[in-house]
């Protein structure tokens, strides 16, 4: 920093503006505090007034942009898509602007390893694929943190409640022992009863939604929307009454000729998947859940199959 005055050569610097408590100024120098870290990912900018003041009291202030300049560092990131293993899916690297940075696919064993010129990646998106334990075709998306080891829709229940987060992870019930970012579902028997029964309900709402008229791709957002609601606040996720909420918000402001073939369904569906998701709880083993989710969602002579069926040709009842 420098000060042109023509009546003194000697300045103290103060600093005020919204950022002011991460700088400092030595030897007239501004710098970070040595506490303090500038992140582009987080914040590409900051602002800053330095007031210069002489010995008679006078002073001047200029306010400062300091500009994040962005560090580019390739890294591969690792992990593993899960319903069952899903094999085929196209795995995405996105950075917090949504771009697609990086794509892999996964192979056999759901195992994605994505190769990123830099690490402005945020978050990781699956399209696609199939499940080997049941063959099924995955139809939703899936999601999670860019840290995280598996991609499921444990995760990406997750990744889409944001402030709400810690509370939608409690209500979930998962096992105290079961680390999100880490613990694999296919290797807790618990964890993947709420994994299996997550997909339950958002394939089976997806389809409702979707062959009702809404766009290809759409309804799987709505409805991780309003399961994100519904469990910020109870943790009652399988009852038909809680599914049924769900269904019912996520149509609620679609078009009337849509919402009205949702209507006509979702107290049987809702009934449906509330009876398929008892028994994943009552599952003892991960073939037993696999066997209950092929009833459900396989790609031929499943409940899925019958609903899409029946919404098609406008039927009141399954």
């Amino acid at each position: 920093l420098a000060t042109v005055d023509v009546d003194s050569d000697t300045h103290v610097y103060t600093l005020s503006g919204d950022d002011a408590d991460l700088f400092e100024v030595v030897d007239g120098v501004l710098k970070l505090k040595t506490d303090s870290t500038a992140d582009y990912n987080t914040k590409s900018s900051y602002s800053v007034t330095v007031t210069a003041t002489d010995s008679d009291g006078l002073s001047v202030s200029k306010t400062l942009t300091v500009v994040v300049s962005n560090l580019i560092v390739p890294e591969t990131i690792e992990g593993t898509v899960v319903d069952g293993y899903v094999s085929g899916s196209t795995v995405n690297l996105l950075d917090k602007d949504g771009n697609v940075i990086a794509t892999a696919t996964t192979n056999s064993l759901g195992q994605y390893s994505i190769s990123a010129d830099d690490n402005n990646g945020t978050r990781i998106v699956a399209e696609g694929g199939v499940d080997t334990l049941t063959g099924e075709t995955i139809t939703v998306t899936l999601s999670a943190a860019k840290g995280s080891s598996y991609v499921s829709a444990l995760t990406t229940i997750i990744d889409q409640a944001g402030a709400n987060a810690a509370t939608v992870l409690t209500n979930l019930g998962l096992p105290a022992n079961f680390d999100l970012a880490t613990s694999n579902p296919l290797e807790n028997l618990e964890a993947q009863k709420v994994n299996a029964a997550l997909i339950n309900i958002m394939a089976i709402g997806e389809a409702l939604l979707e062959n009702a008229g809404l766009a290809d791709g759409a309804g799987d957002e709505l409805i991780v929307a309003e399961l994100v609601a519904l469990l910020t606040t109870s943790s009652d996720l399988n009852s038909a009454a809680s599914i049924k909420t769900v269904l019912d918000a996520a149509a609620v402001n679609l078009d009337d000729a849509i919402k009205t073939k949702v209507n006509n369904l979702t107290d049987e569906v809702s009934q449906s998947v509330a009876n398929l998701n008892e028994q994943i709880n009552q599952a003892g083993s991960i073939a037993q859940i696999a066997t209950v989710q092929k009833v459900a969602l396989d790609d031929e002579g499943s409940f899925l199959t019958s609903l899409i069926d029946a919404v098609k040709a406008g039927l009141v009842d399954l």
